[in-house]
């Protein structure tokens, strides 16, 4: 089979086999991403009833998008093979984690905990596993719990009365030798099924992860099926002392023999294995819910991928106290879930009568200025979400206009450029409404205010007002460097006072608010050290909302105006970020969710994960490809990059911190592989600082100015970015001495340097209005090279993401990461260089398609966005990064 195709989807490899069938890795051809296609036995489903009945629960099973269920995405038939897409589970079997011995219970509690609210889910939906079984549960690198092959396992009675004749379970056909001894006594006998029988099922899990053993480990079949129906099994404590009293008496009622005297619900279950990792006693109550929401509408959010996380308590809400008020709020603030997407719902806004949301859905990256996505609108509450636009341009500031008939968004192309569009909320083409305009609202039915690059100045963004001609703008604020970009503004609802949300070259800094005539001074509002996203006033403009990370993520806040204290409205492992008030002041709407990241490696053997834990990024690859160095999200620094850097060992897995005690934006290592170059973020002693690997010699700042990139040559120097403005690039001593300017032309960013150091890739204004160049400039004299000027170029945020143009270790390879072309690609490409030569112009011709750049002579792709090359094209290391969000509205008190 490999190498043929289903449908849309490339088999590339076989990676298991079960007797429901073959599991391949799969190429979606239209999506670019991997996933699992398991071709069904032959009679699996033995006909067109059985066929519809299964892709009736494929259909609800795709629908549920929980973290502990496998994600279905497609079910098809073709050739008369019936097969089934789905997502793509790192880690191992819990059946092959078993194989070293029974568990912990802390992790017992915790695999069966994301075990029940699985169930809780599918029950929800009206499905059921039918075979539970720790070959059917996979535990991810990080520790998170998959359920695989939902609905697969109606098994005929007709084999099941093969056991009769059968002298060993091992010898029972279709799988059935690894299902019954996890089947309950009902199924066993063919009777009907209901949610009772999973649960039983889930208790012969915890019982195998407890224990070491099967609950009923008999061999023979018929003496297995006898103990099944009538036999209780040993005592877990009796087999393991370090079972609790309590786990074992959740288990044992799990596999109770009447279905009446189990777990009724696997709520139930989830409740007390809840408490149980809490510390308390368990009371087998249900789980707690939020507050205000009927139980069975409960149950379609605990459905929902990230919702389970953020409403059953993963993200935990400070207590609101208004100043000088007796009646204090006490309890926690509530959540109401608007959207259940699988990716991502970000930049919320409200249409004028608030009865309709407008959203950008797609590859959300929190904090970042522009996402991945399309614009959606939704009928509040429960309306169908619907896509208005389908441009492969990354997109931000969702608005209505004032009579609520469209939707405005701002743009931003490939040259650089912010422009604002609008769309009819009923559907239409989009239509360009005002270019070099971002963060556009609406301040009166014939004006507008926005943001705006100042032509001839690369990146330089401040706040004017205008009507729709232009012809009578205003100046509201201008960033003073001309590297700041003032990205959104609102103003308030007296007309007096405009909050501004901006960011310099490192990162978002705090919110501001300026008055809107300009005749007084900024000042800092929100969280004073904070990076603040999103700024919005409440109806009565008494206070101002916000969306900053002050350290811990991403969180919001709110602030009385004038001269309050800002408050901390929440917390947690999720993270808020977007705000749109309602028109009565008592609630708002933002997008919580989750981030993830983790470092991978690829080699001829194929692509190993390196870490599980934590956000991690940015990953190097030493020259023997033995170690691979990357960065660790900290979360206590304003600065789009910041982290520890760590390093892993390829071969035995260990890792260990290189700078314990440093927060770092960047990082560079010498050729040798003995120095390392990196900046410190932060709030002090930021700037370039240089530290043997080999910690002989404890590290030494070289410069004090906040710059953040910096590169060594082949003879040691360093070459680097200064943070003064105008920017330029510098080449020093690795002492700090010889401190000179390479070039005389500013710079906006400095992307990498190739390892001969002849070239530097570096972003440049382009002289003409607010276009950007990416160029390669020598350090030696010769003539700069353009490699694109229709590409974004890697600025800001988006340098958490691999550079757009990097080399090889050995100088024969270009790598250009073709996200930050607007051609909708998620590739990285990979172009031969001849020696000595100056990178090629990837963009000669406008409107180019992936199609072109795998044209290029000799070049490869890679299906990867985000990669760091290795000693060869075939090794290289990369990460992967995503974000789950979704819509919720936010009760204030």
């Amino acid at each position: 089979m490999v190498g043929q195709v289903l449908g849309r989807y490339k088999i590339v490899e076989e990676i298991g086999a079960g007797g429901m069938g073959v599991v391949f890795r799969a190429r979606d051809e239209r999506l670019g991403r991997d996933l699992a296609l398991k071709l069904l036995s032959q009679g699996a489903l033995r006909d067109e009833a059985s066929r519809k009945r299964f892709r009736n629960e494929a259909l609800m099973l795709s629908r549920l998008n929980h973290p502990s269920i496998q994600v279905i995405h497609d079910f098809d038939t073709q050739d008369g093979l019936d097969f089934l897409v789905s997502e793509l589970v790192p880690g191992v079997t819990l059946n092959e984690k078993l194989r070293a011995g029974p568990l912990s219970e802390k992790h017992v509690v915790d695999l069966g905990l994301q075990l029940a609210q699985g169930l809780v889910a599918a029950h929800a939906a009206g499905v059921l596993h039918r075979d539970l079984k720790p070959a059917n549960l996979r535990v991810t690198p990080d520790g998170r719990l998959k359920i695989l092959d939902f609905g697969l396992a109606t098994l005929s009675q007709d084999a099941l009365s093969v056991l009769s004749t059968t002298t060993s379970v091992s010898e029972a056909p279709g799988g059935i030798g690894g299902t019954v001894p996890y089947m309950s006594p009902e199924q066993l006998l063919g009777e009907k099924l209901d949610d009772r029988s999973d649960i039983y099922a889930a208790g012969a899990v915890l019982y195998e992860m407890s224990t070491g053993r099967m609950a009923f480990p008999e061999t023979v079949p018929t003496r297995l099926t006898n103990s099944i129906l009538h036999q209780p099994p040993a005592s877990p404590r009796s087999l393991s002392r370090k079972v609790s009293a309590e786990l074992e008496r959740m288990i044992l009622k799990c596999l109770e023999k009447d279905p009446e005297l189990r777990y009724q619900s696997a709520k139930e279950l989830a409740s007390d294995l809840k408490r149980l990792s809490l510390g308390g006693q368990t009371t087998g109550s249900a789980v707690m819910l939020p507050v205000g929401r009927k139980s069975h509408r409960l149950l379609n959010v605990l459905a929902g991928a990230i919702a389970v996380i953020i409403v059953i308590g993963l993200i935990s809400v400070t207590m609101l106290r208004r100043k000088n008020t007796a009646a204090n709020s006490s309890g926690p603030l509530q959540f109401e879930q608007i959207t259940n997407f699988t990716d991502s719902a970000s930049e919320p806004a409200l249409s004028p009568d608030g009865k309709m949301v407008g959203f950008i859905r797609g590859a959300d990256a929190m904090g970042s200025s522009a996402n991945e996505g399309q614009v959606w609108i939704k009928l509040l509450p429960n309306g169908d979400p619907v896509q208005l636009t389908h441009s492969a341009l990354r997109k931000n500031s969702v608005t209505f206009s004032p009579d609520g008939s469209r939707v405005a968004y701002t743009q931003l192309n490939a040259r650089f450029q912010w422009d604002t569009w609008g769309v009819p909320v009923l559907g239409g083409e989009p239509s360009q409404l005002l270019p070099n305009a971002s963060g556009l609202t609406w301040i009166a039915p014939d004006r507008m205010m926005f943001s705006e690059v100042r032509p001839g100045e690369g990146v330089h963004m401040g706040i004017v007002t205008s009507g729709p001609s232009r012809a009578d703008e205003t100046v509201v604020y201008w960033p003073t460097a001309v590297t700041n970009m003032a990205h959104y503004s609102a103003l308030s609802p007296d007309g007096k006072w405009a909050l501004v949300v901006e960011m310099d070259g490192t990162g978002w800094l705090p919110c501001r608010v300026v008055p809107f005539d300009g005749s007084g001074a900024m000042r800092v509002v929100g969280p004073l050290h904070g990076a603040c996203t999103a700024a919005k006033w409440s109806p009565d403009g008494k206070w101002m909302y916000f969306s900053s990370n002050a350290g811990g993520g991403f969180h919001l806040w709110r602030q009385e105006f004038p001269d309050g204290n800002p408050e901390q409205l929440t917390n947690g492992v999720t993270e808020e970020q977007g705000i749109a008030v309602s028109a009565d002041g008592k609630s708002l709407i933002t997008a919580v969710g989750i981030r993830e990241s983790t470092v991978w490696i690829h080699n001829r053997s194929g692509d190993r994960q390196i870490t599980s834990e934590g956000f991690s990024y940015l990953p190097t690859l030493s020259r023997d490809a033995n170690t691979v160095y990357y960065m660790k999200q900290t979360g206590s620094s304003r600065s789009y990059v910041s982290g520890e850097l760590w390093a892993t060992d390829v071969a035995s897995g260990r890792q260990d911190r290189v700078l314990p005690g440093y927060v770092i934006a960047h990082y560079d290592i010498s050729r040798d592989g003995r120095m390392l170059v990196f900046a410190v973020a932060g709030e002090g002693n930021t700037g370039i600082w240089i530290a043997p690997l080999d910690h002989r010699s404890a590290p030494r700042q070289l410069t004090s100015g906040g710059e953040y990139r910096a590169f060594f040559t082949p003879e040691g120097d360093i070459i680097y970015m200064t943070n003064k403005e105008p920017r330029h690039l510098y080449r020093m001593k690795s002492d700090g001495s010889e401190n000179v300017p390479v070039m005389s032309d500013p710079i906006l960013h400095l992307m990498s340097v190739s390892p001969d150091g002849e070239w530097a890739a570096m972003m440049v204004p382009s002289g003409h209005g607010e276009d950007v160049s990416v160029i390669a400039y020598s350090l030696h004299g010769r003539k700069p090279a353009l490699i694109c000027n229709t590409c974004i170029g890697g600025f800001g945020p988006a340098r958490m993401n691999a550079p757009l143009a990097s080399w090889s270790p050995d100088g024969q390879y270009l790598y250009i990461s073709l996200q930050f072309f607007a051609i909708e690609s998620q590739k990285t490409l990979v172009v031969p260089l001849k020696p000595a030569s100056a990178p090629p112009l990837l963009t000669p011709q406008p409107d180019v398609k992936e199609q072109y750049f795998a044209s290029l002579p000799g070049a490869r792709l890679i299906n990867e966005k985000d990669v760091f090359p290795g000693p060869d094209v075939s090794t290289y290391a990369f990460y992967r990064q995503s974000s789950r969000t979704n819509l919720y509205r936010l009760r204030l008190p």
